[in-house]
């Protein structure tokens, strides 16, 4: 549960760090969205809707088979609306021209227009997009009307034949009757004048069944034609419906959000620094001995001064001194099952601090009543001695090479009590070879003999093999790591090699921590964020602060 705090706790760390990156990506899509839509040129949409009245013969009340042929005839005339010939039509009547419209222009009619079937009604709502607005409600208005004209025409047609064939039989019978009938009234042989009387009354009642036929045909075309009447009329829009600036705007800066978080989480993953030291610790098996936050006013000091004093005697109260003598105590801690009487400093590059944290540590030890022998191990670009102001003109490699040279003429003290200095002398053609001679074994021996502890800048062990083949002389390793810089495959890289020297790694000390650097770690950063590395509450963390101070 605690773990899964933490990573939740690194996530919002990391999106408030790099806040200002998510912030300024969704202010510039959102402001480039809406500068893109800013200029486009409006389109307006009128809409009508149209009430298919089904003729009283097809209704069968709730029948099934009723509603689904009501169904499928609304999607049938929602097809009808965009039909070809139809558009033709439509386009004609809209702008009052007699030529054809191409197959071009009525594609893009097409695409301005949108039907749909309104559920469970018998209405269809044509929608027409344009870039004028009175031109969108009339292409909408001609649309309907002219859809109903050919609805119509199409229903009259099926009963025209019918209609048209009984209306000439009643002709030819009405001809008749009146033939018959004038006939009649000249004829005066009355049996003659019967059989014309019979045959009159045949065409009368073939008259009548005719009429009756007429009107069935009239009747059955009433019930079976379903009327298309426009109840509300397309009107000019004032208002255009794209773009929509607001909406649009919106939806580019949601848009931009998320592509910066998608960004700054590729970032992270492509990121392997080191951010999570106890994940470190785990990965590689090692004790993690201290965290030393950043001191940006001291460095600057420093630099002016043209020195780099140690802050444990800058700053003594300071937390990073607090988080020095921490270290110190963790270490005393390793040495209980393996007796240390020197110490190796390494880091996988150059720029970790691991300089730094030897000269600060050699300082805080020092003012535990131990004495300290320093040693520039560095041999290729030494800084030891500009840090603590001693010379370099003679140093270890001087004890290479000058057999009259001695300990007692080639240590110096500096500005640290209880510190002496051995700096690495003039810059041999071999330092590898120099630093795993058996020679080297003798001075680190004799060193030890003179001090309590002897600490050893070497040089960063990714570029160089100088600090492996000096493991191999000394009683522990400690490694720097740099929080948020040094990778942690180099890490990995750099204990798998001491490890196959079959050196002892004391553990792993985190320098320049900064709230940026580590994430989701609050314990590092507030009042005693140096006495603990691990979970904990306020009071544990106390208790460990307590206990530290103690040792110290």
């Amino acid at each position: 549960m605690a773990e899964r705090q933490i990573k939740y706790q690194i996530y919002l760390t990391v999106i408030w760090q790099w806040l200002w990156l998510i912030a300024l990506i969704s202010t510039l899509v959102g402001l480039g969205t809406y500068a893109y839509y800013r200029f486009q040129q409006p389109i307006y949409e009128s809409s009508s809707i149209l009430l298919i009245d089904e003729a009283p013969g097809t209704r069968n009340g709730s029948d099934y088979n009723s509603i689904l042929t009501s169904e499928r005839r609304a999607q049938t005339y929602a097809q009808l609306l965009v039909a070809d010939n139809l558009l033709s039509q439509v386009m004609q009547r809209a702008i009052t021209s007699t030529v054809a419209p191409t197959a071009q222009q009525i594609a893009d009619l097409k695409k301005q227009i949108n039907v749909q079937v309104v559920r469970n009604t018998q209405l269809i709502q044509v929608a027409v997009r344009d870039v004028d607005p009175q031109k969108a409600a009339d292409l909408a208005n001609a649309l309907i009307a002219v859809f109903a004209e050919q609805t119509q025409q199409l229903q009259t047609q099926r009963y025209a034949a019918s209609k048209d064939n009984l209306s000439r039989q009643v002709k030819v019978l009405e001809q008749q009757i009146k033939q018959s009938e004038d006939i009649i009234a000249n004829t005066l042989d009355i049996s003659t004048r019967d059989k014309l009387e019979s045959t009159l009354g045949q065409y009368r009642q073939s008259y009548t069944n005719l009429l009756q036929t007429y009107e069935q045909v009239r009747l059955a075309e009433a019930q079976n034609n379903s009327n298309v009447t426009q109840i509300e009329t397309a009107s000019v829009p004032e208002t255009a419906v794209w773009p929509r600036l607001i909406q649009s705007t919106v939806i580019g800066v949601f848009v931009g959000l998320l592509a910066s978080i998608g960004l700054v989480i590729l970032f992270e993953t492509l990121d392997t620094t080191m951010k999570d030291p106890d994940a470190l610790s785990k990965q590689v098996g090692l004790p993690l001995l201290g965290f030393i936050a950043s001191v940006p006013e001291l460095r600057k000091a420093n630099k002016k001064s043209g020195l780099r004093r140690p802050i444990v005697m800058e700053q003594p109260r300071s937390p990073v001194s607090e988080a020095f003598r921490t270290m110190r105590t963790n270490i005393e801690f390793a040495s209980v099952d393996h007796n240390i009487k020197s110490l190796l400093i390494t880091s996988p590059y150059p720029s970790d601090g691991k300089s730094t944290i030897a000269t600060n540590l050699a300082a805080v030890i020092a003012q535990s009543g131990r004495s300290v022998i320093l040693v520039d191990g560095d041999l290729r670009r030494p800084t030891l001695h500009g840090r603590v102001g001693a010379s370099n003109r003679v140093g270890l490699t001087s004890l290479f090479v000058q057999s009259d040279l001695t300990l007692d003429t080639t240590l110096q003290s500096g500005f640290i009590d209880r510190v002496q200095i051995l700096t690495s002398g003039p810059q041999p053609p071999n330092p590898a070879e120099l630093l795993g001679s058996a020679k080297m074994g003798e001075i680190l021996t004799q060193l030890g003999a003179r001090s309590d502890l002897v600490l050893i800048d070497a040089p960063p062990m990714l570029p160089v093999t100088d600090a492996a083949v000096l493991s191999q002389h000394v009683d522990g390793v400690i490694i720097v790591v740099r929080a948020g810089q040094t990778k942690t495959s180099a890490v990995v890289q750099i204990v798998e090699q001491l490890r196959r020297t079959n050196a002892h790694i004391v553990g792993l000390v985190v320098n320049d921590i900064t709230p940026r650097r580590l994430r989701g770690y609050e314990y590092y950063y507030g009042d005693n964020y140096y006495y603990g590395y691990g979970s904990g509450n306020k009071k544990q963390r106390g208790a460990r602060a307590n206990n530290a101070q103690a040792l110290t």
